[in-house]
Order: structure tokens, then sequence, then C-alpha cells
């Protein structure tokens, strides 16, 4: 414990040392941790991309919404923690900011390595300076993971950044006055008062270090007093000043609620956002127990432990008169190696991939959507999303069975109340299920929050609803936002010269697809929705072309054939390749031939067909066998997908 002691509190009657110039090992270090934030930073935001995080996907459910203006900001003074909550809540809004996100996580994420680096120092622990890049790391492995703890974690680096400031008070200068202990005493209150205020439950943190500190400055009684004293702040502040119940007032921004953690709602990243509430405490204690295990072992006088302190003197000698570019390159290749390892274990191509397809499925992105699919083919969210961009770049009857393919993936209408992935939702209101995708979203605002994406589209739908009244409640509050409030700010104007926004492409268009008809919940089944849209209005492109590809990938080539004459409802210049595949199959199977008015089927598709049957019926009875040659030749061909009912895609 003495340890503690000499290193944390120097001697103030000692004459002050002259001003020492920095010497190479300090600027070595320097120029590591800069390069270590650098390439942070260039991480989060070449790799990672942060406004994925921000964009949420309906599969991050706790990213914070921002509004301006004081009646947003003033429900964040009712409770403990509710001031770091807000300054969390605008710094977030960054992370839809392509280089200004990776900006402020990283400054958090340094400001927490350089107050745990400075409680190191200050309790001595010189040698354990190292563990300072652990918070970056385990920063690293949650935004890889791409989930969202910055908030609980900005409130965890000003309880450090308040430690550091207890530390500073109170460990020079009135270690050798008179009163010391009051002095102390009263700092550790108005700093608990202040901090508890500001960030609720990282409190516990705060009193645990500095609790700590005091213990290791041989002042127990001190240490016991802290402890007592945040519990009895915590309860009188949180309970009976906030009016909290006892969980929320000893939790807030505590990593995650606990009673959702009972329920095994905890969100991806849980873990190292506990580890990093742990870490310096654990380390700290940890260290102490050590400290006061070789302080009994240094009073024995057994040989065999003279013996391992003289070894260990040894090496230590030796390891001083390394050359000073040896360290710091040992050390440097070091982090590097587990920075590199951290970043590869924790990185999840396939989870990125998600977020990528409904980021760019939500904003309409459709070659980006392709183009991202690639990486994670089987995902039913990203089977739908490809299928939905196919349609809107005119692809969906020619390229369909290009992609993998699922009959579950093509429409999904929430009925299974899954939430996840928003753009499925979008799916709905461009069919014109406007009451179904509305209900869908309000679900969205109730669990996720006020999100700008999801407040966009129930304006909308409003809007080609024709209430009026209430899309403007929500165009109102989108002005409030900081970066989607664009098109609202332009849709009032609009309104204000055409109430009921009839010169509007976008509105109009849906108000001419939506479903005019009543239903009931079962009705919400693919193809009898889809049906009800063709009889509601037989121009609706896309409730057609969904459901011809619904009954191809069901393998109901007859309901196929009976609706394949609606095709003179829309502008085909040509029957699509994959219905005219289907066609022939249908033809060729049934022996009956099909009458298209005005249209003719290609003579290489019946080349084509007379080709893969020839190659499957070369295999005999081991049909399975014929896979590799026939995905060579017609992988993405609607033959391939009715014979053996999967797109090599998917294997």
């Amino acid at each position: 414990m003495r340890h503690f002691a000499r290193k944390s509190v120097p001697n103030t009657q000692t004459e002050p040392a002259a001003p020492k110039s920095v010497r190479p090992a300090e600027t070595g270090g320097r120029i590591r941790d800069l390069l270590f934030f650098v390439l942070f930073y260039l991480y989060l935001w070449q790799v990672v991309d942060l406004r994925l995080i921000a964009h949420g996907a309906g599969i991050i459910t706790n990213f914070p919404a921002f509004y301006t203006g004081w009646t947003y900001f003033e429900r964040f003074l009712s409770y403990p923690g509710g001031i770091v909550e807000y300054v969390a809540a605008f710094l977030s809004q960054l992370f839809y900011v392509g280089w200004a996100g990776p900006a402020v996580a990283t400054a958090q994420v340094w400001l927490t390595c350089a107050a745990t680096d400075y409680v190191l120092k200050r309790f001595g622990l010189t040698a354990l300076r190292p563990l300072r890049f652990v918070p970056a790391l385990l920063g690293l492995a949650t935004y890889a993971q791409y989930s969202f703890h910055f908030v609980t974690a900005t409130a965890l680096t000003v309880s450090l950044l308040f430690v550091c400031l207890y530390l500073r008070l109170t460990g020079t200068g009135t270690s050798q006055r008179k009163g010391r202990s009051a002095i102390s005493l009263s700092v550790f209150v108005v700093l608990s008062v202040i901090l508890y205020t500001f960030a609720g439950g990282a409190y516990l943190v705060f009193a645990a270090l500095v609790a700590l500190y005091e213990a290791a400055r041989r002042r127990s009684g001190m240490a016991l007093a802290y402890l007592l004293i945040g519990a009895v702040l915590l309860h009188v502040e949180g309970v009976l000043i906030f009016d909290e119940r006892p969980a929320d007032a000893y939790g807030a921004l505590l990593p995650y609620p606990w009673e959702k953690l009972a329920l095994n709602q905890a969100e991806t990243g849980l873990v190292w956002a506990y580890v990093l509430y742990l870490l310096l405490p654990s380390v700290l204690v940890l260290a102490m127990s050590g400290q006061f295990a070789l302080a009994r072992l240094r009073a024995g006088h057994d040989t065999a432990k003279s013996r391992v302190r003289e070894r260990w003197v040894r090496w230590t000698e030796r390891h001083r008169v390394l050359p000073a570019a040896l360290k710091w390159t040992v050390a440097t290749l070091a982090l590097a190696a587990v920075v590199a390892g951290t970043a590869v274990a924790s990185y999840s191509p396939k989870r990125k991939t998600l977020f990528e397809v409904d980021y760019y499925a939500c904003h309409e992105m459709w070659p980006q959507v392709l183009q991202a699919a690639r990486g994670r083919p089987r995902d039913m969210m990203v089977v739908h999303a490809v299928n939905r961009a196919l349609y809107h770049t005119g692809r969906l009857p020619y390229d369909a069975f290009a992609h993998p393919q699922h009959p579950d993936a093509l429409l999904q209408t929430g009925k299974d109340r899954s939430l996840r992935c928003w753009h499925k939702f979008d799916t709905l209101v461009h069919l014109g299920l406007l009451n179904l995708a509305e209900k869908n979203l309000a679900e969205c605002a109730a669990v996720f929050g006020e999100h700008p994406l999801i407040l966009e589209r129930l304006a909308l739908i409003n809007l080609a609803k024709d209430r009026i009244a209430a899309a403007r409640i929500y165009l109102h509050r989108l002005t409030k936002t900081l970066f989607h409030n664009d098109w609202a700010r332009d849709t009032l104007v609009r309104l204000d010269c055409d109430p009921n926004l009839t010169e509007d492409p976008r509105v109009s268009h849906l108000r001419r697809v939506r479903l005019n008809t009543d239903s009931i919940a079962d009705f919400y089944v693919g193809e009898r929705m889809l049906q009800a849209l063709l009889e509601s209005n037989p121009h609706n492109r896309m409730a057609f072309e969904y459901l011809t590809t619904s009954y191809l990938l069901n393998r109901q080539l007859k309901k196929f054939i009976d609706n394949i004459a609606r095709l003179n409802d829309f502008e085909y210049g040509e029957v699509p390749r994959i219905y005219q595949e289907a066609l022939l199959i249908y033809m060729y199977g049934t022996k009956q031939p099909v009458y298209l008015p005005g249209r003719t089927l290609d003579p290489q598709r019946r080349r084509q067909i007379e080709d893969f049957s020839r190659i499957y019926n070369s295999y005999g009875r081991d049909k399975r066998a014929a896979i590799p040659e026939l995905t060579k030749r017609y992988s993405d061909s609607y033959f391939f997908y009715h014979i053996y009912r999967f797109s090599p895609g998917t294997r």
C-alpha cells in the first residue's frame, strides 16, 4: 500500500523540481498514440461507416432521435443523467455525416483512454499504462459489430473526467494541509452532486474509483465514508428529489436497463459495454491486491523469496538498458498486432451487408442495393430488398433468378410482428397497401421512438390518404431535426401553395395505386392482397410483377398462366424472359398451347429449354448430378429454379 501513497502523493515540502524537457521515450509514445487514433478514425470512417449505425435499419433500437427547441430539451432536465444523454444524442446525430461521426466517436474514445491513463499514473501503476488502449479496443469491437452504446460510453467518459478532476484537486497540495480530509470530503460531495445530476448511474464508477484511491492512500475510513455517501446520494437525489424508481435512480445511463436484461433483449455489443464500465475498477482492485501480497512477500526472509526478488531486479535492469528505439518498435508492433486481431475478430461483413442493403433500399439507391447484396445472399431481408431493387430498375421479370430467391422473402407484411429492416414497409407503401404500412410504422415508432425515417414515411402515407392535417404534424416535427428537415420544409411550403399536393407526382401515384377496399387482418397474405390491388387498379404494375413472381417462386404455373393476359395492361415491349421460360415449361409439360394475342415467344428460348432438357435427362436417375453443368449455362433461368427449387446463389 505504501507504493500507491508514494506514487500518487508527492512530497510538497521538498524543493520543486526544475522543469524537465520531454524525453525521447515520451515523444515516441505520443507519436504512437497519435498514429493509433488516426488509424482508429480512418477505420470507423472507411471500413465500418457509422452512417449505417445512425440509420439503424430497425435493428439498432437505442440510437437516439434529436430535435431542436426548448420543449425537447426540457424533458432531459427531469431525471438524473438527462444532460449527458441530451449532449450525447446531439453528438450522435453527427454519425449521419460520413467524416464527422467517426471524429466524434474517436474523440470520445480518446478522452476515455486519456482519463484511464491519468488514473493509472496517479495510482502509481505506470507499468499498467498500456491498458489505456483497452477502452479504444472495446470501442473498436463495438462499432465493428454494428452496435450502438455511444450514450452510455459518453456517460462513463464524463465520470472518468470527474475522477481526474477529483485526483487533481485532492491529490496534491491539499495532502499536506491541516483538514485535508474535510477538503477532500467537500470536493467529493460537490462533484458527486454535479456528476450524478449530469451522468446518472455512471456516477457509480466515480464513487468506486475515488474510494479505491483513498484506500490506496491508507485512508480506509474515508473510502468507506465515500461509498456510504454515494449510496445515500443516489437514494436522496434520485428517488426523493427526481422521483425515480430505485432501478432507474441507480441504473440511469448504465449500459442497459435491468428489466430488459431479464427479458433477454440485450443489444449486440452489450458485453463490451459492461467490460468498459468494469475495466478500471477491476484493474485497480487486482493491482492493490497484488501490491498487498507483494508487501507481505517483501516482509519475509525466506531464501527462495529473496531469489525471486533478485531475478526480478536483474530482469528489470536488463529491460531498462534496452535501446529506446527497440523498445518503441516492439511496443508499437505489439499494439498493432492486438488492434489488428481485435478488428479482424470483431468485424462482421455479413452484418454490415444487412445494414448497407437496408440503408440503400430506404434511400431508393437501387444499383447500390444490388451491389451490396452480393455480400449476404442468403438473408431473407436482403433477398426482399433485391427483388424490390429489381422491380424499380425494371429487371424483376428478367433477372429475378439471377439472384438468390425464396418464396417467403418476396413480400413481408409485418404480420409476423418483426419490425426489423424498415425497407420492407416501403414495399407495402409502393404497392399501395397504405393502411398496413401505416400500422407497421406506427408500431415501429412505439418501439424505436420518433426516428426521422419513420416520421417521413408516416407523413407521406397521410398525404397519400388525404389526411393533410395529420401529415402536417409529422412534417412540423421533422423540421426540428438536424439532417431530415429539408423534405419536410419543402413539403410544407408546397402545401401552402397546393393544399392537396395534386401536382406532386409521388403522392399522386400513391393515391392511384392505393387499396380502397375494406379488409380484415387475415386478408394480408400475398396472393389475396395482390389480386385485390390489381382489381382496384389494373395498371398497378408492381402488384402484377409481384403476383406473377410469387406464382413462379411457388411453382404455381396454372395461376401464372391465368394471369399472364394482364401483360396487355402494361407497356412491355416483349414478353419478359422469365415469363417466356415459365410459359415454355407449362406448354411442354401440359402439351397445351398458351395464346398471347399480339405477342410471340423468342425462338432462342425454345432452343434453351430443349438443351436444358437434354442435359437434365442425360444424367439418368441421378438428376442432382446435373446441377454443376446446368449451373454453368442456366443458373439465372427459371428452368433451373423450377426443377431444383433454389437459385444457385443460395447454395
